[in-house]
């Protein structure tokens, strides 16, 4: 006799439900992983994008980075605890260059270059001063890049697709 959970019609269904489970846990881990990074402090912050960038590079991590790794851990802890998951997964570097750029805006800052970039997006012209605005936050930016050593975004996002298809096998490419 024929088990009917091993039918087509029922496999699919528990495919599906095994998909729906997977994308809904993803979700889950990516806002653990967003609302942690948001909660460490600055200085965290600034240490986690450098333990990131030295494990890519093989390296074994200072005190500091230690620390600033550990800092994101604990504040990932309960909210994986919050959903019964279990997450060790690191956040990509460029959102952490991301977020510690945009940290450094001032509240009035950040409201004007949303505004700005919502105009450019729009097909409006900003203000001037969103338009300066959006240069403190380019200018931001740039400073993250130079602090971790790159002359540009542009220099570290190759630096990063290579590291990122390389297997970690502990040897500097970086010139």
């Amino acid at each position: 006799m024929r088990n009917p959970r091993s039918s087509p019609a029922s496999l699919y269904r528990r495919l599906e439900a095994l998909e729906d489970w997977l994308d809904k846990r993803d979700e889950l881990v990516n806002q653990a992983i967003k609302s942690a990074m948001h909660e460490i402090s600055q200085e965290n912050l600034e240490l986690l994008i450098d333990a990131t960038l030295a494990s890519l590079q093989g390296m074994e991590l200072n005190e500091r980075q230690a620390a600033g790794k550990e800092a994101y851990a604990e504040a990932l802890r309960p909210r994986c605890r919050e959903h019964g998951l279990k997450v060790t997964r690191m956040p990509e570097a460029p959102d952490l260059i991301d977020l510690a750029a945009v940290r450094a805006l001032s509240d009035e800052d950040l409201h004007l270059t949303l505004r700005g970039i919502r105009k450019i997006i729009g097909g409006s012209q900003p203000t001037a001063e969103e338009l300066a605005a959006l240069q403190v936050a380019k200018s931001n930016e740039e400073a993250q890049y130079h602090r971790i050593g790159f002359g540009s975004k542009a220099e570290f996002e190759s630096w990063y697709a290579s590291k990122k298809a390389a297997p970690a096998n502990g040897v500097e490419t970086r010139n």
